[in-house]
C-alpha cells in the first residue's frame, strides 16, 4: 500500500492505493473494492497516488496521479473526480475520472504531462491542502531537460483551479514551483 486516507466527509470511508492496483475504497468497514484502475496494471511498477478534498455541499473530490517506470505510453497523468459518491464499488469506470493531462506541448493540460518521467514508480505524489479543494500540488521527478528553458524542471507543480485552465492567467493550469 502506497497511500491510505479517510474520507474528509465520512469517517467510515477509507481509501487505499497500492502498486499495480489503483485505488480501492472501503465503505462502513466493508471490504475494499477498486474504484480507480491504473493505466498499466500489468506492470509491477505501475503506481497510483491520491489526495482527498472536501467540497462545499458535502461532496468529496479525489485527485489521482498514475504512472510507471520508463513507459512512454501511457504517460504519467493526473486525474480528478469531483463526486466520489458516484464511484461504483468494484467498477473502476474510467468515464467517472477526468484526465487533466494532455500530451501536446502548448496546451493548457500539458503541465502535468509525464510529470514523473521514468521514475513514477518512485517519485510521485499528489497533495491538496485541507480547506482548499481547488489547490492541488503534483510532485514528480526533476525534468532536467527543461531546467532554465520552458520550466523550472516541473518537479513540484501547483494549481489553484483544480487543474483547470485559468482565463485570468492565459489559461495556465499549473505553476512550476520547483526551486
Amino acid at each position: 500500500v502506497t497511500d491510505l486516507e479517510i474520507d474528509p466527509n465520512n469517517r467510515t470511508t477509507v481509501y487505499a492505493s497500492a502498486f499495480q492496483r489503483g485505488i480501492y475504497r472501503s465503505l462502513n468497514g466493508g471490504p475494499f473494492q477498486q474504484v480507480f484502475a491504473g493505466q498499466l496494471p500489468a506492470s509491477n511498477v505501475d503506481r497510483t497516488e491520491f489526495a482527498l478534498a472536501a467540497l462545499p455541499g458535502g461532496k468529496t473530490r479525489v485527485y489521482a496521479t498514475n504512472g510507471s517506470q520508463g513507459v512512454p505510453n501511457p504517460y504519467a497523468a493526473l486525474f480528478r473526480n469531483d463526486d466520489a459518491s458516484l464511484l461504483v464499488q468494484g467498477s473502476p469506470n474510467a468515464a467517472l475520472w477526468k484526465k487533466i493531462t494532455f500530451n501536446v506541448n502548448g496546451t493548457p493540460y500539458y503541465a502535468t504531462f509525464d510529470f514523473c518521467t521514468g521514475q513514477c514508480w518512485y517519485d510521485q505524489d499528489v497533495v491538496t491542502p485541507k480547506g482548499q479543494p481547488d489547490t492541488v500540488f503534483v510532485i514528480g521527478s526533476y525534468t532536467y531537460g527543461e531546467l532554465g528553458g520552458r520550466s523550472n524542471a516541473r518537479a513540484v507543480l501547483r494549481s489553484t483551479t483544480a487543474g483547470e485552465p485559468d482565463p485570468a492567467h492565459n489559461d495556465r493550469t499549473f505553476t512550476d514551483m520547483t526551486l
